[in-house]
């Protein structure tokens, strides 16, 4: 039935309510929708009701500022009426369009940039197309040699296990291609790390190294030095000796600084982009501009600042925690920036929080900020290319959002597990050639899934983290949180076996699968389908039913009643007479037929079942 326009009342409530859908597509960062919702709300807005017009065009504005669709963005802001704005208004509208503006004039800069670094590409296929993926990582190791203080690797379950290089066979046809080698651990522990190095090299791969880079002994440095690393990036937190060591426990600080700089100068393609990631905390935060100092004296490329996430809750990650401090890291930041551009530096500096709208080096020098990115003028700095970024991040045509992983990345996992979207294990290296398996029925089967909902995105870590890393969000609690610690898994993950049962963990709930019905893909399957599948929105709850129902399928003596042993058993009572002796639970059927047996759901019943035969039985 058509809205009828000139009943106020429900035109004001059919408003409301496309002024709540957009709001929350655009706190999903489903920004596309939220707009589209914006602009129905304009239909039925009255001209006069100033606040609410102002609303949905700030609205429109913003969603467009986060597509980087500035001019759109421009022109929403624009369109705010300028009469009956109260000063707080005019003065936020202004900022936002100088926002934008220096956005736009960024967004050109970041395009001559990266042109710059199309050599590295190396692909062909247009961003919009599907073929062979264009990223490879491979994870050689369940395992490292230090034990961070900040590391999911201090809190987690380890592997010996390694990949078996031989692996390197299966990948015939992806030559050229991008291999990340390690990413979430130590690749360099691998014991044949150099032969699969030069495995990869011999097959023209472009290998980008995520290392710690202590295990980089001279020898190994030199038996390395002739492969295609075209980026490595070393982490390195904080730069004095009782920080570090402090932080990357077993690590000792001479010798990681020593066999850093050895293998960076050592090794022979001199194109190749050395990079340093450091983790902020407590601990480290006052150290920011000696940091930028010494990995410029020394000739790097590039220093990423990532902030702490939680990832367990004991007292001395918690009191390292950056939350509390938020205004005064960000001023640490700014100032790490700005000392960089003032000093002319070489080396560049990235953060999502040069990303927050009201970074004050945005308006001090918007020729110098590239996204997340701080770059001086000196002509010997080089803007990080980041393969990840340039593939993944961005529009692909059925995507309910902008990611390309799913048509342009997959992950090999140590045990030659084939991941895609860093969640759906689409076949095995060992088995399967990975062209083979990319083009494969599964990888197909979850392809279609992810392009049928927004929401596997949405709750993605990968996405949110990685791909759209440049774009962490500090001011929301979450972001200062692993996602364990928010009772929030992206991808179904296994916790422990407790009696019978996997307890698997999937968003925000906790499944019980029982082991004899096998694997279950909770991305594929209905569990709700499934025979035996117990759920409960906390671990505490779901143990809790799987002890009810493990006693109830279990044998349990519940009490004795005379000369009768009274057991539970599925749900009933069973009155055996002691005489009996033991019984063969797994002939059910032939227990119930016993001479003197009686079965009940009710235990009063069986009590009266008991007396019937024999009052003295009962009474006792």
């Amino acid at each position: 039935m058509a809205l009828s326009l000139t009943d106020p009342q429900k035109t004001n409530e059919y408003n409301e309510i496309l002024r709540g859908l957009a709001w929350a597509h655009y706190h999903q960062k489903d920004y596309r929708k939220a707009i589209d919702f914006f602009n129905q709300s304009l239909e039925f807005i009255d001209p006069s009701a100033h606040d609410t017009f102002k609303n949905v065009l700030f609205g429109i504005g913003w969603a467009n500022m986060n597509l980087s669709c500035f001019n759109e963005a421009i022109g929403a802001f624009n369109k705010v009426p300028a009469h009956n704005n109260s000063k707080e208004t005019q003065k936020e509208l202004t900022s936002v369009i100088n926002l934008a503006t220096i956005g736009k004039k960024v967004g050109q800069l970041n395009d001559t940039y990266l042109s710059t670094w199309r050599w590295q590409v190396n692909s062909s296929t247009p961003l919009t197309e599907f073929e062979l993926p264009e990223i490879i990582e491979i994870e050689p190791t369940l395992n490292c040699n230090l034990r961070c203080i900040m590391c999911h690797v201090s809190y987690q379950n380890l592997e010996k296990e390694v990949l078996d290089v031989k692996f390197v066979k299966r990948l015939k046809g992806l030559e050229g291609k991008w291999v990340i080698l390690g990413a979430n651990f130590e690749p360099a522990i691998h014991p044949h790390f150099v032969d699969m190095a030069r495995a990869l090299t011999d097959l023209g791969m472009n290998l980008e190294l995520i290392t710690n880079g202590t295990l980089f002994t001279q020898e190994k440095s030199n038996q390395l030095k002739d492969c295609n690393f075209r980026s490595i990036i070393n982490s390195f937190d904080g730069i004095r000796k009782e920080t570090y060591e402090s932080i990357r426990r077993n690590a000792n600080y001479d010798q990681a600084i020593e066999r850093i700089l050895y293998f960076k100068n050592n090794i022979k393609n001199k194109d190749a982009y050395f990079s340093i990631n450091n983790t902020l905390m407590k601990r480290n935060i006052d150290e920011l501009i000696e940091t930028v100092d010494f990995w410029e004296q020394h000739g790097f490329d590039h220093l990423g600042l990532i902030l702490m996430a939680l990832r367990d809750t004991n007292e001395m990650l918690t009191n390292e925690s950056l939350e509390s401090l938020k205004p005064y890291t960000f001023q640490r930041i700014e100032e790490a920036g700005r000392h960089l551009i003032e000093r002319n530096y070489r080396i560049t500096l990235s953060s999502s929080a040069f990303g927050r709208p009201s970074c004050g080096l945005a308006t001090e020098y918007p020729s110098n900020l590239l996204g997340s990115c701080v770059k001086s003028g000196n002509p010997r700095a080089r803007t990080p290319f980041n393969p990840r970024t340039y593939f993944q991040n961005g529009e692909f045509p059925g995507m309910p959002v902008g990611c390309r992983s799913p048509f342009k990345s997959c992950r090999i996992l140590w045990n030659g597990d084939v991941e895609m979207c860093y969640k759906f294990i689409i076949g095995n290296i060992y088995q399967k050639d990975l062209v083979d398996i990319w083009y494969g029925e599964t990888a197909r089967k979850y392809r279609q899934m992810v392009m049928r909902s927004a929401d596997l995105c949405h709750a993605c870590e990968y996405y949110n983290s990685c791909i759209k890393g440049g774009e962490v969000d500090y001011d929301k609690t979450d972001s200062f949180r692993d996602e364990k610690l928010r009772n929030f898994y992206s991808k179904p993950t296994r916790l422990e076996a407790f009696h019978d049962y996997n307890i698997v963990a999937y968003k925000d709930c906790f499944y019980g699968l029982p082991t004899r019905a096998g694997e279950i893909d909770l991305y594929l399957d209905d569990s709700t389908k499934i025979k035996g599948v117990v759920t409960a929105d906390s671990l505490d709850a779901l143990k809790e039913k799987l002890e009810d129902h493990h006693i109830s399928n279990v044998p349990h003596l519940f009490r004795t009643m005379g000369s009768y042993n009274i057991t539970r058993f599925k749900g009933r009572y069973y009155a055996l007479p002691q005489c009996l002796g033991e019984v063969n639970w797994k002939r059910e059927k032939e227990i119930v037929q016993m001479k003197g047996v009686f079965v009940d759901h009710s235990l009063e019943m069986l009590r009266t079942k008991i007396s019937a035969r024999d009052p003295q039985e009962s009474a006792s």
